[in-house]
């Protein structure tokens, strides 16, 4: 009984290898595809931004859609980032190959990443990069701040150091110093 787990086992083990030398050996092969396919354009591939990303300066709570537009031939796989890290993804067409024609994507893709709410855990920078598939890499970055004008404050109360003035007859209570100093970001407030 053990000895027929044993070869069962061992059995899905070596499928399981050569699966996984097959699947390895099929991407090597198609990257080197593609590459060769690049090669061989008539026209040299291309990769770049008709609209790079802009900063943007938002109120808590705002919800803000970045922008950026790529040209591409063949067209790019395109990488949103927020503070380094991969937020979304989205993959490049296929270079498509028949007997005796290849045909590859080409064009203007526009790529939006959406911010439903500003806040401290979203603001930060993001980068949008296309990478095609003959190699090429290409970023743009953007800084998505929160603005130091706060919701029903003047911007003339505001200071150049994110510090506010109060008059003795703007009493809050702790829970609202606490959400103007974590909230909106002010490092100094003076009750006058």
């Amino acid at each position: 009984m053990s000895a027929n787990v044993c070869v069962t086992f061992l059995h899905y083990r070596m499928l399981w290898l050569i699966g996984t030398a097959v699947l390895g050996f099929t991407h090597a092969f198609s990257m080197q595809a593609q590459l060769t396919t690049c090669a061989s354009l008539l026209e040299s591939p291309q990769l770049q931004f008709e609209q790079a990303l802009e900063d943007v300066e938002a109120s808590y709570g705002d919800s803000v859609t970045l922008l950026c537009s790529i040209y591409g031939a063949p067209q790019a796989a395109i990488t949103w980032y927020h503070r380094g890290r991969v937020v979304a993804s989205y993959s490049a067409p296929s270079v498509e190959s028949a007997v005796h024609t290849t045909r590859i994507a080409s064009g203007l893709i526009e790529t939006r990443y959406t911010i439903p709410c500003v806040n401290r855990k979203t603001i930060g920078e993001y980068t949008c990069q296309a990478s095609s598939p003959c190699g090429e890499v290409i970023s743009s970055n953007a800084i998505v701040a929160l603005s130091n004008a706060a919701r029903g404050v003047p911007n003339s109360d505001l200071g150049p150091d994110s510090s506010l003035r109060f008059t003795q007859d703007k009493r809050f209570d702790a829970q609202q110093w606490i959400y103007l100093i974590l909230i909106w970001g002010w490092t100094h407030i003076e009750i006058i």
